[in-house]
């Protein structure tokens, strides 16, 4: 099966926020390494147009049965987002190191 269905990618608010956040922090040390990396998340997120469903549900979430969330990921970043019918929701783009699950909590689960 051929399913080359474009998606369209959708950035909240509060992604939008994470990625402008990490770019701020890593430019305290390089200016140009934190270019590169805020470009790279936004390119690998819009890898997210086609086949968004090939990723993996995020295992914090899906140990606790919750499988609408899935994990992009980049170098040391995870861009967690959500499907919906043709759209990809980005709601989250976290450094792996931090404490995901209370983050998801916060911003996915506690809104459900």
């Amino acid at each position: 099966m051929n399913d080359s269905k474009k998606y369209l990618a959708l950035w909240t608010k509060n992604a939008i926020f994470d990625l402008e956040q990490i770019a701020e922090y890593i430019k305290l040390d390089s200016i140009p390494i934190a270019k590169n990396i805020f470009s790279e998340l936004r390119e690998k997120a819009n890898t997210l147009y086609y086949f968004p469903n090939r990723e993996k549900i995020v295992p914090e979430l899906q140990s606790i049965a919750i499988v609408k969330y899935r994990e992009l990921i980049h170098k040391r970043w995870k861009i967690i987002y959500k499907i919906e019918e043709s759209k990809v929701h980005i709601l989250v783009v976290v450094d792996s190191s931090r404490d995901l699950e209370s983050i998801l909590f916060q911003r996915l689960i506690k809104k459900d």
